[in-house]
């Protein structure tokens, strides 16, 4: 399994994330889900092994001990880059790996007022103990697609609801 070394930016921001993974498509992807902003790779080194990948971490955010933050951000990318270009051997991979797709205008789509309801409906009914899969005979994250309306989930919520009570 192949070891990558990265060197992330968050947004416009001079902040550059540091670290090592075995699947750069879906490290960006986390990152992306926690990042304030759109997360893009500056660089992206496959150096062979998981192994190896730590070893080069570890020396990269030791040179940058005194300019990083909250763990492994660091705002001096010049001398980072400097540091991707002493490890050796490896493929600079960067261009394989480009930034997810954040949609059309990268924020989320508004939730319906019916949608809201029906959401709220589901938690109450898990905060009751119904199995929300069950009841719909799906998984819970499929209503959110679309194929319920209020007049045909409302009344198997209040039935599974009162099956609940009696039981």
């Amino acid at each position: 399994m192949s070891g990558f070394l990265y060197l992330a930016q968050c947004g416009d921001l001079p902040r550059y994330k540091i670290g090592c993974t075995t699947d750069p498509a879906s490290r960006i992807a986390a990152l992306q889900s926690i990042a304030p902003y759109h997360m893009t790779y500056v660089r992206v080194l496959d150096v062979g092994s998981k192994g190896r990948a730590h070893a080069f971490e570890g020396m990269v955010l030791g040179w940058l001990h005194n300019t990083l933050s909250r763990g492994e951000w660091t705002s001096d990318v010049q001398t980072a880059l400097a540091l991707f270009d002493c490890v050796a051997p490896a493929v600079d991979v960067t261009d394989d790996y480009p930034a997810p797709s954040l949609g059309k205008s990268g924020a989320r789509v508004a939730v319906t007022d019916e949608q809201l309801e029906f959401r709220l409906a589901l938690a109450d009914m898990e905060a009751h103990g119904v199995p929300v899969g069950r009841v719909f005979g799906m998984s819970e994250t499929m209503p959110r697609r679309g194929g319920y309306t209020p007049s045909n989930w409302q009344a198997r919520i209040d039935a599974a609801l009162a099956k609940r009570a009696a039981a």
